[in-house]
Formats: C-alpha cells, sequence, structure tokens
C-alpha cells in the first residue's frame, strides 16, 4: 500500500510521489520545468504555466489555477531581482496602476542602489481613471515617510505630471525624473509590476467583499426591492439567421453557476433576433413556472431596447414584475466604456456609472455571450459532421470525436495524411482515404 505522506507534503514542499499523490505524468511536467527553469528557459515554463491557469479557470478549478499563479509570481519574483542587479545604480520606484469596474490596484517596486528591496499592492475604491489615479498615489505615498527617489517609472503619466516633478523636487530637494518607457529593461521591469497589479485586481474582483459591494450598487442603481441574488442572462448567437442557438447564465449573489447554465436550439429562421430573444426568454420562464422554479431577482439581456421589449413580451404571462435590463454596445463597440444600459419601462439609456456594479453585469452578459458561442460553434460543427461525413461507413460518432480531439477540426483533419488519419483512429487505409475524400469533397 502507498506510504503515507510526510511533513514536506503538508508543508507544500513535496508533491508526495511515494504516496501516489501525484500522476506520474503531473510530476514528470514539474521535473521538465525544473530542469527548463536550471538551464534559464523561464520564459517557456512561464508561458506554459498561464495556459494551465486559464485552462483551470475556465473550468473553475480555482485552487488549481491559485497554485499555477503562485507558480508564476515565484518566477518573476527571481526575474525581477535579476534583472534589477543590471539597471543603474540610481534609486528608482517602478509604479504600475490599473483601474476596472470602479477598483484601482498600484503596485510599487521600490529599487534602491540597483536592489530590489520591496514591492506593495495598494488597493482603491470608486478608482476608474488610472492617470488620475497615479497621480493621487504619488503625492499620498511620497506626502508620508518614504524618501523620493532619483527616478519614477509609471505607466501612465499623470494629467498634473509638471505640479507633481516640482512637488517631488522640493521634498527631494534635488530634481526627480518621472518617466514612462517605451523599451529596455525599465519598461520590462514595469511591465512585471503593470502584471502583478493585474493579478491582484482580478483577484479583488473575484472577492466576496468586491461582489457584495458590486450587488449593492445594482439594487440602488436599479430601484430593485429585491436583493439581486440570481441573475440570469440570455444571448443569442447565429449566422444571419441560420444555425441559430440561445445560451442562458446564472450568477449567484455574484459568482457563476455552470450547473444552472442552459443551452437552446432555436426554432425562429431568418435574421430576426427579438423573435430569438422572446423564444429563449419564453422558454425559461415557462419550465421555471411548469417546474415551481424561483425566478431571477434580475433577468439581463444581450441588446438594446428593442430586444428588452421582446423579453418583457414574453415574461408577461410568467413574471409580469420581472427586472429586466439590457446591455448594448455603445460608438466604440471595442470598448466597454461606452456601453449602454437599457431598463425595462425606460425609454432612454440609464446612466450607469463606471463601477463594482457595471463591471459586474458586464461580466454577466460577456459570460452569455462566450457560452453562446461556444454552443454555436459546436452546433456547426456537428451540422458539418452530419451534411459532410453522413454515409461512411464505419465511422460513427465515437470515431467522429476521436477526429476532432486528435485535429482539433475538421480544418485540421482535411490538412492530415490518410496515414496520420489511419494511425489516429485505428482504421484501415481505404477508410482513411474515403474521410479525407468526403472532406475535400
Amino acid at each position: 500500500p502507498p506510504r503515507r505522506p510526510c511533513l514536506n507534503y503538508q508543508m507544500k514542499r513535496c508533491l508526495a510521489p511515494c504516496s501516489g499523490k501525484v500522476s506520474e505524468e503531473e510530476y514528470g511536467k514539474m521535473v521538465e520545468h525544473v530542469e527548463k527553469f536550471l538551464r534559464g528557459k523561464d520564459g517557456e515554463v512561464i508561458a506554459e504555466l498561464r495556459q494551465r491557469m486559464a485552462a483551470a479557470a475556465r473550468k473553475q478549478e480555482f485552487e488549481q489555477a491559485a497554485v499555477m499563479r503562485d507558480r508564476i509570481y515565484a518566477i518573476q519574483s527571481i526575474h525581477e531581482k535579476q534583472k534589477v542587479e543590471a539597471v543603474r545604480r540610481f534609486d528608482e520606484d517602478y509604479v504600475a496602476a490599473v483601474c476596472e469596474g470602479g477598483v484601482g490596484i498600484v503596485r510599487i517596486m521600490m529599487v534602491r542602489g540597483g536592489k530590489l528591496i520591496g514591492d506593495r499592492n495598494f488597493t482603491f475604491q470608486k478608482a476608474d481613471d488610472t492617470a488620475e489615479l497615479t497621480g493621487a498615489f504619488i503625492q499620498q505615498f511620497y506626502n508620508s515617510a518614504f524618501a523620493v527617489p532619483y527616478e519614477v517609472v509609471l505607466n501612465v503619466m499623470p494629467p498634473d505630471k509638471e505640479i507633481i516633478t516640482d512637488w517631488l523636487r522640493e521634498l527631494r530637494g534635488a530634481k526627480t525624473n518621472v518617466v514612462v518607457p517605451k523599451r529596455g529593461r525599465k519598461k520590462q521591469l514595469l511591465d512585471m509590476a503593470l502584471e502583478n497589479a493585474g493579478f491582484s485586481l482580478l483577484n479583488f474582483a473575484a472577492s466576496e467583499e468586491a461582489r457584495k459591494v458590486a450587488l449593492g450598487e445594482i439594487k440602488k442603481l436599479l430601484g430593485m426591492r429585491n436583493w439581486p441574488a440570481v441573475m440570469e442572462a440570455v444571448d443569442i448567437s447565429n449566422i444571419s439567421g441560420l444555425a441559430a442557438v440561445g445560451s442562458l447564465v446564472t450568477f449567484f449573489n455574484g459568482e457563476p453557476q455552470k450547473k444552472d447554465y442552459k443551452r437552446y436550439r432555436v426554432s425562429v429562421t431568418g435574421p430576426d433576433d427579438y423573435a430569438m430573444i422572446a423564444e429563449v426568454v419564453r422558454r425559461r420562464f415557462r419550465r421555471l413556472k411548469d417546474e415551481g422554479g424561483k425566478l431571477p431577482d434580475l433577468l439581463l439581456i444581450d441588446g438594446g431596447a428593442g430586444q428588452v421589449n421582446a423579453a418583457v413580451g414574453a415574461v408577461m404571462e410568467y413574471a409580469p414584475d420581472q427586472v429586466i435590463v439590457g446591455i448594448a454596445k455603445g460608438e466604440n463597440r471595442d470598448k466597454t466604456s461606452t456601453d449602454r444600459f437599457f431598463v425595462r419601462g425606460r425609454r432612454e439609456p440609464l446612466f450607469f456609472p463606471s463601477g463594482a456594479a457595471r463591471f459586474m453585469l458586464q461580466r454577466l452578459r460577456d459570460e452569455a455571450h462566450r457560452f453562446a458561442i461556444q454552443y454555436h460553434r459546436k452546433h456547426r460543427e456537428k451540422e458539418a459532421y452530419s451534411t459532410v461525413l453522413d454515409g461512411v461507413r464505419g465511422f460513427g460518432p465515437k470515431r467522429r470525436k476521436a477526429l476532432v480531439k486528435k485535429f482539433g477540426s475538421l480544418k485540421g483533419a482535411k490538412n492530415a495524411s490518410v496515414e496520420e488519419i489511419r494511425k489516429s483512429l485505428s482504421i484501415s487505409e481505404e477508410l482513411a482515404k474515403e474521410i479525407l475524400e468526403k472532406l475535400f469533397a
């Protein structure tokens, strides 16, 4: 029987391979990372860890994602110290600021005599402008007991640069450079600080405290009677009305509940987004009523006033007082800051200030959009297989699934050779040839 793991395992200093606590593959991957790290191939290790962290986060395996994140932090910390050694022997502070959803994070790395002596994160509420946050932070930070360095390196220049520069000169008794580097070692160090600030911002946004603040703001801004504990969002994905599908995602107290996500094949034909929204919403609320399920406190629609009105018509029979909000893209579709919010019963968009509430509703909308697109792709691929590869004897669902898993898609399989398809599916050469012929037909 496996041995009991020692104290090193409990202290997270060993994976306990002697006790069977880690698979052979995972242990081998760890050894490979160590070898690459010792050879100086840190970049390869970090890139793979980021991929694994993102994959774990998508599956909501947050503990595993946190392990990957901590490993990245550890490697980057060594990077920072190594790179700082090569910087000139001046005293420098690296200040990286990020804002999202009304929360700002500033990370400062303090370099003295060419050596990194410390770094800290600072969190600010009600912050939505990175440049203004940077200026305010500099004045607060150096107005305390912290000494002003020879140079302050920023990721964004504050609007009152001249005033701040003069003020720092007075504090230090000599000129202090305030710069935003575009390239070189300083830019690399600053990028590390900026990335770590981004990680901290994501962690804060996922915290219980931040979720409570966001939900409270949503309740207040929308004038809701009930706490928005259950929020659902609907989105439609199609290509000019073809292969239309709908998605419904659920957040409970601000957290995704993937077990409650729903997918819908839409029967509406033609490019009628309003009718598609109405169909999905009607089917959802009809089922809730039939099964005695709890109605959502808030229903979010990916769309503007027209989509909201379509949803209102669909719920009248089941929930006449349902709170419904729509989010439509603004003049700049690539910037969420221009998003417009449409509330049931209002003709004009509701002013939704930048903050935690806005950020949470946008997250809910984006999750519904992601889920709809994911289902639409699977639906299209399934339809493609049913039309392209139907009639191939000996090629059933299991082999179709294996083909996609091996080559990623139909396009990937088309680029494969007969021998590659034969080996990957363990089939005859004749059947492999027939599959390729069908794909190129």
